[in-house]
């Protein structure tokens, strides 16, 4: 018989990442970015012009940064999160 404590953990943590995957997807917390971006800092996270981003957190002005993630059509999966520049950003 399998440990319930253990089945608990895998539970939250399933409930977890779907809540995550539920706030990347509503349409307030979404933008496409407007031009390509390449890294500087390794807390950034690339973008091809038109690409999704899930925001996971923003700032009324687009000359903040952004924390975000990126949209993989292939893998139908979200990227790590990153940093993203707000001014290549519009929100959906």
């Amino acid at each position: 018989m399998e440990d319930p404590l253990y089945l608990g953990v895998s539970t939250r943590k399933k409930k977890h990442e779907a809540s995550k995957t539920e706030k990347l997807t509503s349409n307030k917390n979404t933008a496409r970015s407007k031009y390509d971006y390449k890294p500087t800092d390794p807390t950034e996270i690339p973008l091809t012009k038109n690409c999704l981003v899930g925001v996971l957190e923003s700032d009324l002005s687009e000359e903040s940064w952004w924390i975000g993630a990126v949209w993989d059509e292939y893998h139908q999966a979200w990227s790590n999160a990153g940093s993203v520049p707000g001014n290549f950003m519009v929100k959906l």
